[in-house]
């Protein structure tokens, strides 16, 4: 699933600090639509900030960017996302970008020698809103090393997730 359009996602490639900008306003619009509990109509505004700060994060600009790191963006951005969906009774659409963004960051620690702290801590609020968000309802961490589904659940329950969503970014 994807907020925002082939066009758009053009365009922020092309201009990361306009970019930054739409995302800025489209945080500062979910935070009304949230205090007036309006998450249907926050969904498109917090939908395209995480897209967009997937976008970012691809684009590797973080350098360019010394007030608000790209993994910030994009911690922000799932908190809200899960927020939403989870308000709006969308239990496996919540899971699905929670996962998303957990094996994005698996995959990006894997790939870098050493990660900055902005990168850690949106790793361990990944990890964190996963543990949430199966508490929330009642189910088993697959996450948890405890857990009897850890080793299987990362490779075969959650590793298609991930690939489905690389395949909906392409």
């Amino acid at each position: 699933m994807s907020f925002i359009c082939r066009h758009h996602r053009q365009l922020f490639s092309q201009h990361p600090t306009h970019a930054k900008k739409v995302w800025q306003s489209g945080m500062r619009q979910t935070l009304v639509l949230y205090d007036a509990t309006r998450y249907g109509e926050a969904l498109p505004h917090i939908g395209s900030c995480y897209d967009i700060s997937l976008l970012l994060i691809e684009l590797n600009n973080r350098p360019h960017d010394p007030e608000l790191d790209n993994y910030k963006r994009l911690s922000l951005s799932i908190y809200g996302l899960s927020k939403c969906l989870r308000a709006l009774g969308e239990k496996q659409a919540e899971r699905h970008f929670l996962l998303e963004v957990h094996y994005l960051l698996v995959n990006e620690g894997e790939q870098r020698e050493s990660s900055g702290i902005e990168f850690q801590r949106a790793y361990q609020t990944s990890v964190q809103m996963l543990k949430k968000h199966y508490q929330f309802y009642g189910e088993v961490n697959p996450f948890e090393p405890s857990s009897r589904f850890f080793d299987q659940s990362l490779d075969k329950n959650c590793r298609p997730l991930h690939r489905m969503a690389e395949d909906t970014h392409h």
